[in-house]
């Protein structure tokens, strides 16, 4: 029997976040052969997942005309899948380029597996399609694979058809978990540069995601007020290399340093022995699920009143005894291959029987 082709489009990170686990999956099976198509932004961002080089590149949304750039994407998409149309199509999340590859291959009578419909993996600034593609996304859908069962009774209150919701766990949690064990491996190089650290109570704080301006100061010195209110504990934020020195320049604790990394493997070690993690991530749900720590969500940028929000919620965290365990989402390190099993089984020709089989 020929392999199934599946392609996978991807427009934001976190959406890699979800959909990386497929492609390694499919490296050991023989029934799914996989293709990328990604938004450039992605592209340099595929090596550290572990995915092949996409297909097609398509260009990123532009904020001032983002009906030219679905436009774009429609017309990109349509061509490319007319010449060599795949067997199906999987998005995630509601990103415009989600929305763009939904419309093109409804339009071409492809069938759309939508993962994690609810998750919103876009931006941490809303985009002006998010509300039309978190609607028209899934209803172009012909199978949504969700992380638990209560994401499945909100798609399935909102309309969607009980037959095409099924639920196989989340990839995300997956994702980290593997660079959880890849950073837990006797040679890793991050445990010897961060020994100094290791040996004591630490919080990380994850802003690697918001880039610093002189006038996004406050979500520096909010991590500084954080760090000043427990001086038993050693605070580090996690930059990225390009806004190193605007953090270095601002007032610091005595016990708040920055770390700036790339390193995914050097991160997830860190944040894996950590006592907290204030993360700034979509994914922050599934990053207390991986590392099984408690996760302080925040978006890095918030008014005053916010950021005094954000002390008393970290306050209450820090005050408790440490959690042995985090309640979370359920994580067996099989999410993607149940999608992959259903993408092999076309759940979508006849899902009833694909259920009775599972």
């Amino acid at each position: 029997m020929t392999a199934l082709r599946a392609c996978l489009v991807m427009g934001t990170r976190p959406e890699l976040f979800q959909l990386a686990p497929f492609s390694h999956v499919c490296t050991r099976r023989s029934d799914v052969d996989i293709e990328l198509i990604v938004a450039e932004r992605l592209r340099n961002s595929l090596s550290e997942f572990d995915l092949p080089p996409p297909v097609q590149t398509l260009v990123d949304v532009d904020q001032a005309s983002p009906t030219a750039t679905l436009a774009h994407q429609l017309t990109t998409l349509d061509a490319c899948w007319t010449a060599a149309p795949p067997d199906c199509v999987v998005v995630q999340g509601t990103s415009p380029l989600a929305f763009a590859a939904a419309l093109a291959a409804s339009a071409l009578q492809i069938p759309v597996i939508h993962v994690d419909p609810l998750n919103g993996a876009g931006s941490l600034t809303p985009s002006p399609f998010a509300s039309i593609s978190e609607r028209a996304t899934g209803w172009l859908a012909a199978m949504q694979c969700v992380p638990t069962r209560q994401s499945a009774q909100q798609l399935i209150f909102a309309g969607r058809p009980r037959h095409t919701v099924f639920i196989t766990g989340c990839t995300a949690v997956e994702t980290w978990q593997n660079w959880i064990t890849q950073a837990q491996q006797p040679d890793a190089r991050w445990r010897e540069a961060h020994a100094w650290l290791l040996a004591r109570p630490y919080v990380v704080c994850d802003l690697s995601d918001i880039r610093f301006t002189t006038t996004q100061a406050p979500a520096w010195h909010t991590m500084n007020r954080l760090a000043v209110c427990h001086p038993g504990l050693q605070f580090v934020v996690i930059t990225r290399g390009d806004q190193s020195e605007t953090v270095q320049s601002a007032p610091q604790a005595m016990n708040l340093q920055a770390i700036s990394t790339s390193s995914l493997v050097e991160i997830s070690g860190l944040k894996s022995e950590s006592r907290m993690i204030v993360s700034c991530s979509q994914h922050w749900r599934e990053e207390q699920s991986a590392f099984r720590i408690p996760v302080v969500f925040w978006d890095g940028m918030p008014p005053h009143a916010e950021s005094s929000n954000l002390l008393e919620r970290c306050a209450d965290v820090l005050n408790q005894p440490p959690l042995s365990d985090v309640a979370g989402l359920t994580a067996d390190g099989r999410a993607a291959q149940r999608i992959v099993d259903l993408l092999a089984a076309r759940a979508w020709n006849e899902p009833m029987t694909v259920r009775r089989a599972a």
